[in-house]
């Protein structure tokens, strides 16, 4: 909570018996009269805010990250800290079970990541040598995964983490997302300025294809191979009846490899719908039909599956 009110000292904030946080509102340009003195509430335990003046309102992280410049991870451990009343944090559902640092691998800054990136999404690695990638949803800790570069590359996720109900780095803050298989692929992509998710894999289940429906616009980006392009029909065939969606038509194996800021803004801007990206598949693929109707087949069942 101290962190917290200092972000605010500013704005005379008060911690209310009920954990919220009263003060000024920080949005003193709709209050040219004045007003807003002590209408600014912000609840830590919900993660929200709400000037009932000028009914500005939203989360409460992004608050902190686009108006007062927090990082996005130290925005969510302060609210997250805030939300208990008393003194005694909140206990996680589980702990890294290795001494965790958060210093960026050296196998992703050879791969050409950068440094504040890696710092950004939290990147480690532990005393033992093992990288460490941490997964959040919104604020909370709920998974990671341990990786070790040896000859046999060794990849594991914590024991209870669920894939099939999570969305790497998804924020519904924009009105579109680029999806795409792994977490080195949204690091780049967040270098080059682009909003976007990974399924994490080259599947998509049917909690992360509704999720995805969410966004206004959404671009699929998938790795440039045969379970890539499978990944592609698996989402647009559950996506498409809910939003608009088009295909990104980048040049390298994956987003991640797409080192070069201008080649990925360039594929961005040629996206293609679905018609002309299925016609351009049949015509240089010769097991594209047959594999497409088999995703449908195996969707129409999945679906069966679930309904009983």
């Amino acid at each position: 909570m101290t962190e917290l009110l200092k972000v605010l000292e500013d704005y005379d904030p008060v911690r209310m018996s009920n954990g919220q946080i009263r003060c000024m509102c920080p949005f003193r340009e709709n209050h040219p009269d004045g007003s807003g003195r002590k209408s600014f509430f912000l609840s830590p335990e919900l993660g929200v805010f709400h000037c009932f003046s000028c009914n500005a309102k939203g989360s409460a992280v992004r608050l902190l990250t686009r108006r007062f410049g927090v990082n996005y991870f130290d925005a969510m451990e302060m609210v997250n800290l805030a939300s208990v009343v008393g003194d005694k944090p909140k206990k996680p559902e589980f702990e890294l079970d290795k001494s965790f640092t958060v210093t960026p691998p050296k196998y992703f800054l050879d791969r050409g990541y950068k440094d504040e990136t890696l710092r950004h999404f939290r990147f480690g690695e532990t005393d033992d040598g093992w990288m460490i990638i941490p997964f959040y949803r919104g604020r909370e800790l709920v998974g990671f995964q341990q990786r070790k570069q040896t000859p046999d590359r060794i990849v594991r996720n914590n024991t209870g983490f669920n894939k099939k109900e999570y969305l790497y780095n998804y924020d519904d803050g924009y009105d579109y997302v680029v999806v795409v298989e792994g977490y080195s692929d949204v690091l780049r992509l967040y270098e080059h300025g682009y909003n976007a998710t990974a399924v994490l894999g080259a599947d998509v289940s049917r909690w992360q294809a509704q999720k995805i429906s969410e966004f206004e616009h959404v671009y699929l980006a998938f790795d440039n191979d045969d379970a890539g392009r499978r990944a592609t029909e698996i989402a647009y065939w559950q996506v498409s009846p809910h939003t608009d969606v088009k295909l990104i038509p980048y040049p390298t194996k994956d987003p991640g490899e797409c080192v070069d800021k201008r080649t990925w803004a360039e594929s961005f801007r040629d996206a293609t719908d679905y018609a002309e990206y299925a016609t351009y598949m049949a015509m240089y693929w010769d097991g594209y039909i047959e594999m497409r109707e088999k995703v449908k087949r195996d969707l129409k069942h999945r679906a069966e599956d679930d309904s009983r």
